[in-house]
């Protein structure tokens, strides 16, 4: 499992448009292949409503196999 944790210091705390996202990953996914996509809003007005992706937290080898596009919230292996 991979958790996604939305950290906000301003009004508004950021909203998941789902709130679970699940996905699968054969053994053999080809490194960089697109797996899902996260997507959040906040509803704060200009740079304070901007949204930036990451993963944190993660367990065993997750951190060597998964990153996040910080800007799409696109993960991929």
């Amino acid at each position: 499992n991979i958790d996604v944790t939305v950290l906000d210091a301003n009004d508004n705390a950021p909203v998941f448009n789902q709130s679970v996202y699940k996905a699968s990953v054969m053994e053999n996914t080809m490194k960089g292949t697109s797996i899902i996509t996260v997507n959040a809003t906040d509803a704060d007005s200009g740079s304070n409503g901007l949204i930036s992706y990451s993963l944190s937290k993660m367990k065993g080898s997750a951190a060597d196999i998964f990153s996040i596009d910080e800007n799409t919230g696109t993960i991929s292996v």
